[in-house]
């Protein structure tokens, strides 16, 4: 669940929240939230073609967060995306798909792709592009942070959830650390001011 920035200031904003104007109806459980999660993970891993990604991706849910008494919540964009972990070695950059993080995948870096998209070309094989266009690769792994890149989707002036978090840097143990989200910030994927947030710090929640 990212909450994103707003785009002209950078800055997250709260906001309190009185639980007695909350209709029951509105308020998600983490247990509804997780239900959800896997019917719709269920939903993508079993249709016939993996372009259809707003299945797992929702734009309707914002966190509450408690604080002294007091709950909060923010009138940002919130991007929650769903995803599925796996720990098992491939061989093929096509193994995976846009919701499988695998750390034993292996390495397709973005200059593996372009060499591809070459011989592609130049010998008249299936179009590269198309056959990773649904894919999460792994990029590289540093000081125990993976990260891992995708295509842009090829379409024009899509929602939100067709794009995602193009990119993501994922800790085992820790989760999704951060991620790249070109098409809400209007950011071309090869432009050097697209870079993942920093991580500043990392706070584990209580139950």
């Amino acid at each position: 669940m990212a909450i994103l920035p707003d785009k002209e200031t950078g800055r997250v904003t709260w906001e309190p929240v009185r639980p007695d104007t909350l209709a029951a109806v509105r308020r998600v459980s983490v247990s509804g939230l997780l239900d959800d999660c896997y019917a719709r993970v269920y939903a993508y891993e079993t249709q016939r073609t993996h372009l259809y990604n707003q299945l797992t991706r929702r734009t309707d849910v914002k966190p509450l967060v408690e604080r002294n008494g007091q709950l909060w919540t923010t009138p940002n964009v919130v991007l929650t995306e769903y995803f599925l972990l796996r720990n098992r070695p491939t061989y093929w950059p096509t193994a995976g798909d846009n919701i499988t993080i695998n750390v034993q995948a292996r390495p397709f870096t973005r200059a593996d792709f372009r060499q591809a998209e070459q011989v592609s070309a130049k010998d008249s094989f299936p179009s590269v592009e198309a056959e990773l266009g649904t894919s999460l690769l792994l990029e590289e792994q540093h000081n125990g942070i993976y990260t891992f890149w995708s295509l842009e989707p090829l379409i024009a002036d899509g929602p939100m959830r067709d794009y995602g978090s193009v990119d993501i840097q994922f800790k085992p143990g820790v989760g999704l650390v951060s991620g790249k989200y070109n098409q809400y910030f209007s950011i071309p994927q090869s432009s050097e001011a697209n870079t993942f947030f920093k991580v500043t710090r990392i706070t584990k929640l209580s139950k």
